[in-house]
């Protein structure tokens, strides 16, 4: 069953929450590299293959708060999940009456961050990036980080990015599935892109302009 959700612009109250969130995951496969030079002076090959572990690993991201806010002057992006609740009805009700109650009944509490995505367009380039995804426990595998990562890809668009750019760790095996599920394909790597020296595996998806207004 999928959980109805509704997605808002986050703000710097939402970091504290996003932050809070469970940024650890279980990965059963990794793209392994190969590297074949048997002469300097001839053509370099590199090879990525993806193979199964021996056994799950536990991966664990720790997000660079300063990523967490929306700006689109500065071509930044936050988005925050949560739950979706029935607005609630209520009554008019005339202040006249001896049955009207002196106190309004307080607001439904808001529901909890469920999760969220950060994303930046370089203009000069033209080239978005989709930074970080990440969703709560109770509702992975529910297709939230699709959704959220979608909404990365229809803001990109509207930015006039010719191009959606996501490196990922090459260990991180769920973040290349959903990179494969929005359409995007592998398009090269960075070696040593991550603070720990890990190999970013680059995924990429074409993006069409928007049609000019005459």
């Amino acid at each position: 069953m999928t959980t109805r959700l509704t997605f808002r612009p986050g703000t710097s109250v939402d970091v504290d929450a996003c932050l809070a969130l469970d940024h650890t995951c279980e990965s059963d496969s990794v793209w392994q590299m190969t590297l074949s030079a048997p002469d300097p002076s001839q053509q370099v090959q590199v090879g990525f293959r993806a193979e199964k572990l021996p056994r799950s690993v536990t991966l664990t991201h720790t997000p660079n708060p300063r990523r967490l806010h929306d700006d689109p002057d500065l071509g930044r992006l936050f988005v925050v999940a949560r739950p979706y609740v029935e607005p609630v009805t209520v009554e008019p009700v005339d202040p006249e009456s001896q049955d009207a109650p002196l106190t309004l009944p307080p607001p439904p509490p808001r529901p909890p961050i469920v999760g969220y995505v950060v994303a930046n367009y370089d203009e000069y380039r033209g080239i978005a990036w989709l930074d970080d995804v990440c969703v709560a426990q109770a509702l992975r595998r529910q297709r939230v980080g699709l959704q959220l990562a979608d909404g990365v890809r229809m803001w990109a668009k509207e930015q006039g990015a010719t191009r959606l750019l996501c490196a990922v760790p090459t260990k991180h095996a769920p973040m290349v599935a959903l990179c494969q599920r929005l359409g995007m394909a592998f398009c090269g790597y960075n070696d040593q892109f991550f603070l720990n020296h890990d190999i970013a595996v680059l995924f990429g998806l074409r993006l069409s302009r928007p049609q000019r207004a005459e």
